[in-house]
């Protein structure tokens, strides 16, 4: 038998009353807020187990009446019992669900890791490209290679001009065979491939291009000059573990964001989950919670009387809007007001009363007190 959650609710408000308690004492005995006792109660919101254990012990009832919503008596005893029976195989064929379900996502992460391990481990290499002749150097040289991709650039080459250039050639030995990757007429070097579209070298070649890159060097009326480049490897994603540098934390980034306004900072406590300020106040029997969401630039100003609470949303420079609410959540009055504009926004009547008091209590504090 599942719980009816109005009938459940209805029970429960029952046994509150009977023990001449409000929707407050019980939220603070349960230690959860006022509007969800009055949720429970109107039916709109499930119960867990463990709040159910918790007013159970309460009200001094089973945990079978109240999933029931009655108290025991002679007539309804054998339905009542058959609710624990109904609960535990239900609990258990949720638990049997509930295992595989979470074996089935292990499996699926571990394929994912081993898939991500095997096709990106040593994936990306760097190396650094130099070379020497009697007369000519060469240095500064990068290549970049990928499974997909290569990238090859010569750098800076010395004691030659470009002038006194005729022709320039890099090259790499395959069994024997010179196999050219490009030809210029100055010194500018620079060469890519993509694996994908089977030009140029392929990744099957990369070890002949790694042992066996040469740069033929010809000027003008003279010899051509060939230099064997040597590769150092520099870099390469071969790491199974990298110690990752300390994150940035979002309130060390506030400190430096000009268009948080100071005094927020320096009067308000950052709460990190939701990137905001909060500052809690007291007055006038008032509970004043003013919270600046850091996101929206939006302030919320919510005071909590005994009876009824009040809140503010302001939004800088232009608009508030404005709701009272009853111990029962209902909303009692609601408007919206533009501060510039000095006018009602909403079709109900704005209360100048509010008005004035948020500009004179809040807006021309700067929300300081």
């Amino acid at each position: 038998m599942s719980m009816d959650c109005k009938k459940t609710g209805k029970f429960i408000a029952q046994l509150r009353k009977e023990k001449k308690m409000t929707q407050d004492d019980l939220a603070k005995k349960l230690f959860v807020d006022r509007t969800t006792i009055s949720k429970w109660e109107l039916g709109e919101n499930n119960i867990s187990i463990d709040t159910l254990v918790k007013i159970s012990d309460l009200f001094d009832i089973t945990i079978n009446e109240l999933i029931l919503g009655e108290k025991i008596t002679n007539d309804n005893i054998e339905k009542i019992s058959s609710v624990t029976v109904d609960a535990l195989k239900k609990g258990l064929k949720f638990k049997r669900y509930f295992c595989l379900s979470i074996a089935t996502i292990i499996l699926l992460i571990v394929m994912f890791l081993c898939y991500y391990f095997l096709s990106t481990y040593n994936a990306f290499m760097l190396y650094e490209i130099s070379g020497e002749s009697d007369e000519i150097y060469v240095e500064n040289g990068l290549f970049f290679v990928s499974k997909e991709k290569a990238y090859i650039t010569i750098g800076h080459i010395e004691n030659i001009e470009s002038d006194d250039v005729e022709l320039t050639r890099l090259f790499y030995l395959k069994n024997g065979k010179e196999v050219t990757l490009y030809e210029n007429q100055d010194l500018t070097g620079f060469y890519k491939t993509s694996f994908n579209d089977n030009t140029g070298f392929q990744y099957s070649d990369l070890k002949y291009v790694l042992s066996n890159l040469n740069l033929e060097i010809k000027k003008k009326n003279k010899e051509a000059i060939i230099i064997k480049l040597k590769m150092k490897k520099g870099y390469s994603n071969s790491n199974l573990f990298v110690k990752n540098p300390k994150p940035i934390k979002q309130e060390e980034i506030n400190k430096f964001d000009s268009s948080i306004p100071e005094y927020v900072k320096e009067n308000y406590k950052y709460d990190s989950e939701t990137n905001s300020y909060v500052l809690n106040q007291t007055f006038d029997n008032k509970k004043v919670l003013i919270t600046y969401f850091v996101d929206a630039k939006v302030y919320v100003v919510n005071e909590e009387n005994e009876d009824y609470s009040e809140t503010y949303v302001y939004s800088p420079p232009d608009d508030f809007a404005y709701d009272m609410t009853d111990s029962n959540g209902t909303i009692i009055k609601s408007f919206d007001y533009s501060i510039t504009e000095k006018q009602c926004l909403s079709t109900a009547e704005c209360d100048d009363a509010k008005t004035k008091y948020f500009e004179d209590k809040y807006l021309n504090n700067l929300f300081a007190y």
